[in-house]
């Protein structure tokens, strides 16, 4: 199997069996109070909401998809340069390199 070369500014990690990540695991599967985020929509499955009690890793994946939702599309386009744009833009400019000078938006409105 061929080898895909890394992007630039990336390294491989090298993956140890230490005995961490079943314990992560386990916590993650665990319910936890939603607190503030009772109602919010989730993308686990997608359109649902958190209840009052939620599985802890929903409640990440709620979290975690809101604020990216949330910088990349701001009530204000105040922020057009935020972090997630402009790992947007990176990762395009190497799946896409012929599409380097194609405005984002594009992209929504005529994905190829």
């Amino acid at each position: 199997m061929k080898r895909k070369p890394l992007p630039d500014g990336t390294w491989l990690t090298p993956v140890n069996a230490v005995g961490t990540d079943p314990k992560m695991f386990d916590n993650a599967d665990r319910s936890s109070q939603s607190g503030l985020l009772v109602g919010a929509l989730t993308p686990n499955p997608p359109g649902a909401t958190l209840a009052a009690t939620a599985k802890t890793h929903d409640i990440l994946a709620t979290t975690v998809v809101g604020a990216l939702i949330n910088e990349a599309f701001p009530l204000t386009f105040r922020n057009r340069n935020s972090g997630v744009w402009q790992a947007i833009k990176k990762d395009l400019s190497h799946l896409l390199p012929e599409s380097q000078n194609t405005p984002i938006v594009c992209f929504c409105w005529n994905p190829r």
